[in-house]
């Protein structure tokens, strides 16, 4: 996974403005945990910003009934899936809304005015005194330089405001705010030896845990321990074995880089990618196809894929991209394999500044894309995203997750990679808590969080190295998983620490699926060790290898490169494929799987002793802050997943459809002098002890919700503001799609009927 340390600043809370006849306050704009007013002085400069916006969906309440009965198993709508262009015929803002929006700010000075394919997203430039005048806002620079040289670090103060006739047309505004830090990967470990695919130039071994003697692995060798490959003939495991050669997968990442020359490079290159089929796969097994799509960002272009010349990508997304094709490629043979990214450019050049804090819309524009390809003859069955950012919510991806919802497209997130542990031991700065996208989770949309683990697979790693060259051939000798334990890299030492990341969000409310499962009494638990208090929507839910995986790279005229790599980038595109050739298995997509998984495993929670659990649990090991348990833990969810056991259990209605009926509880009450039992005094301690040495001044920082501030959505449609933004007074014409009531279940103190968000009961006042 990269982790991209995008700021602290993607958005700005905005306080409700008096509404007038003429303006009217739009209510929200993207923002992540943390993001505070500022009173630094006025912006100079004035910069050119990029600004998204984010369309309100036409008939919303509508698509908020579609998407409940397309996640709702009682539901007669259950899975029945639209294409692309019937979600853009029913529910995409109509042309004349678009044509508003782009007169009233390409009149205020705005320009390269670019639409997503299905109208929902309008970015565009605009100078900062534009901006700020057609916003009613003013931009300010809070004293923090920037570490990228000539860049100024901004945020917008006051209350974002639109005429009243353009009220209801916009859902959220991004670009308002930025940052400074650029991104790092955090794959990239400590050097090791060098080895060798075919003869030629030695890589780097970027896995800090791997050395002379270790088991290395191959995508092949994933496929027969999670048992993917008894889904293909000749199997006879499954009655129809097949290729998903009619599934696609898509994968979302950035473009390589060329610093010296200031140029985006290719994002991968299609003849490394293949190579890497062609050596470790058995015969029989066909090539996935694979392209790449590059996606127009803010007026930049990245290249195709293609062969890199000898030249550096000094970003390494490159090795990321390939990664992620030879991953997904390995656990569905056949598919078509599609990249989408954005130029590295946009993050890397000084001239940029500021575009650091758009990267959320960015990937937003890319999942658009993505939704919007034209596969045939495969048609889109997961898009697998293997990035990070610190906590925060994106209006245009939240957005996007309901096309992808509405498509029956199950969209996966590697968890983050950085263990939970403090910035200043992992070297990274995005925080101890979980990352963005993973943590987009709502009651009907979102993402599947894939945290990692490190597998010892049974039968012999062909993939050992022993100083010569690499034996990349087909293991048939592997049949599946002898041990694994939470993935946890501490051999690089102070300031590289890696490691499978999990955790509360503080951003997106807990959803009801996730409260009513055998995880919840695991969650509160999980909650109270990371410090934070209120229930989120906490991950990862499964986890899949993490370490110890070979990847080829590039290619010159002296032979092919490879590099062993760690992150949980690994794990999201393995899951990707895998739900593709589950779709090709059961001739139907399974759209966002999160919600079924959890009332699955609740069904085994209740069942311990039925053997045809497909969780593979992961029960040792740990981060920083979670240990790994059975069940669900905050280090690696519920485990892995067998794929034969999964496809039984999604056929069985007794099991896919169970209804849990457990405990429920919610956060300990608050703490008294004197008073608590022994169990809540060593959560308290445990607690306090991680609060203070983790996360304390992070907590402390992110704003609470105003005086009367109704929570985030729990079902429906996700909110595009996170909690801690300010919404705003009624206001003429349709608007967004309002929250709906919250859902109630049973007090786990005293029984009566409760909010399922993290509020006090009304009849025992207890959390």
């Amino acid at each position: 996974m990269f982790l991209l340390v995008a700021p602290a600043f993607l958005g700005i809370a905005v306080a409700a403005a008096p509404p007038s006849t003429e303006r009217t306050a739009v209510w929200a704009t993207d923002q992540p945990a943390g993001a505070r007013s500022s009173d630094g002085t006025p912006l100079g400069g004035d910069p050119v910003l990029s600004l998204t916006l984010a369309l309100t969906p036409s008939h919303a309440a509508a698509l908020a009934s579609l998407l409940a009965g397309i996640a709702d198993p009682r539901s007669p709508h259950y899975r029945h899936y639209l294409s692309h262009a019937q979600f853009v015929s029913e529910f995409s803002p109509p042309p004349e809304a678009v044509a508003k929006l782009t007169g009233f700010f390409g009149a205020r000075g705005a320009s390269g005015f670019a639409s997503t394919a299905d109208r929902l997203g309008l970015t565009f430039q605009i100078r900062a005194s534009d901006a700020a005048s057609a916003l009613g806002v003013e931009f300010v620079e809070p004293g923090a330089s920037s570490t990228e040289v000539g860049s100024s670090y901004y945020q917008a103060v006051g209350s974002p405001s639109i005429p009243a006739d353009l009220y209801g047309l916009v859902s959220g505004i991004g670009g308002l705010s930025n940052g400074g830090t650029h991104y790092r990967s955090s794959t990239l470990a400590q050097p090791g030896p060098t080895g060798l695919v075919r003869p030629g130039l030695g890589s780097f071994i970027l896995d800090g845990t791997s050395g002379v003697g270790e088991p290395w692995y191959f995508g092949s060798d994933y496929a027969s321990a999670y048992r993917a490959s008894s889904l293909f003939p000749p199997s006879t495991a499954v009655t129809n074995a097949t290729f998903p050669t009619a599934q696609a997968v898509a994968t979302l990442l950035i473009s390589g880089y060329d610093r010296p020359n200031n140029t985006d490079l290719p994002p991968f290159d299609p003849a490394v990618v293949d190579a890497y089929y062609n050596d470790t796969f058995p015969a029989g097994w066909p090539h996935p196809v694979v392209a790449g799509v590059p996606v127009t960002v803010a007026g930049e272009t990245p290249p195709t894929p293609g062969f890199f010349a000898g030249v550096s990508d000094a970003t390494s997304n490159s090795i990321e991209n390939s990664l992620d094709l030879e991953m997904a490629g390995s656990m569905a043979p056949g598919a078509t394999l599609v990249n989408f990214y954005f130029g590295a450019r946009l993050l890397e050049d000084p001239a940029f500044s500021g575009t650091e804090g758009d990267t959320a819309d960015y990937f937003a524009q890319c999942l658009a894309s993505a939704l919007a390809y034209d596969y045939t003859p495969a048609q889109l069955t997961a898009v697998s995203g293997s990035f990070g950012i610190a906590d925060l919510s994106d209006a245009l991806w939240n957005t996007e997750l309901a096309v992808a919802q509405a498509m029956g497209v199950t969209v996966v997130a590697a968890s983050g990679d950085q263990g939970n542990a403090p910035d200043l031991f992992s070297g990274r700065s995005q925080g101890s808590g979980p990352t963005w996208p993973a943590t987009a989770g709502f009651n009907t949309t979102g993402a599947i969080a894939v945290g990692g683990t490190s597998p010892t697979l049974a039968g012999n790693a062909t993939g050992t190295y022993d100083g010569g060259e690499l034996n990349a051939s087909f293991d048939p000798t592997v049949t599946g998983i002898a041990a694994q334990t939470a993935w946890y890299d501490v051999l690089g030492g102070f300031g590289n620490i890696s490691g499978t990341e999990g955790g509360a969000s503080t951003v997106a409310s807990e959803p009801p699926w996730q409260l009513r499962s055998a995880a919840q009494p695991a969650i509160v638990n999980a909650t109270v060790a990371q410090g934070v208090d209120a229930l989120g929507r906490t991950v990862p839910d499964v986890a899949f290898p993490a370490n110890q995986t070979v990847a080829y790279v590039s290619a010159d005229a002296t032979g092919t490169f490879f590099e062993v790599l760690e992150g949980t980038s690994i794990g999201a595109p393995l899951l990707a494929g895998l739900v593709a050739s589950w779709s090709a298995v059961a001739g139907h997509r399974f759209g966002y799987l999160a919600p079924e998984l959890y009332r699955i495993a609740s069904y085994y929670a209740a069942n311990p002793t039925d053997p045809t659990n497909p969780f593979l649990d992961v029960t040792t090991g740990g981060n920083f802050v979670f240990q790994a348990a059975p069940g669900w833990d905050g280090a690696t969810g519920w485990g892995g997943l067998d794929a034969l056991r999964f496809l039984a259990a999604d056929a069985n209605p007794a099991v896919r459809d169970y209804v849990y009926v457990g405990p429920t509880p919610g956060l300990p009450p608050p703490f008294a002098i004197g008073g608590g039992s022994p169990t809540y005094w060593l959560l308290f301690i445990i607690g306090l002890s991680v609060a203070v040495s983790v996360v304390l001044v992070i907590t402390l920082l992110r704003p609470r919700p105003p005086a009367g501030a109704p929570p985030p959505a729990a079902g429906g449609l996700p909110p595009p503001a996170p909690s801690g933004t300010a919404w705003a007074p009624s206001a003429p014409g349709p608007g967004p799609l309002p929250p709906p009531a919250p859902p109630t279940f049973p007090c786990p103190y005293c029984g009566a009927a409760r909010a399922a968000e993290p509020v006090r009961c009304p009849t025992c006042g207890r959390l």
